[in-house]
């Protein structure tokens, strides 16, 4: 939506572009989580 409505504000991909793995493990390293929205909020602000 952003990226189509030429906002100008920047974004960032925290989630995977394919589908998610089945298995547990696996699933734990694709899904956002606390960690990568913060990596990714703090590479926004650099």
């Amino acid at each position: 939506v952003l990226a189509s409505a030429r906002s100008g504000a920047r974004f960032a991909r925290v989630a995977v572009e394919s589908t998610i793995p089945y298995a547990r493990h696996l699933e734990e390293q694709v899904l956002p989580n606390t960690g990568r929205i913060t990596a990714a909020a703090k590479g926004l602000l650099d």
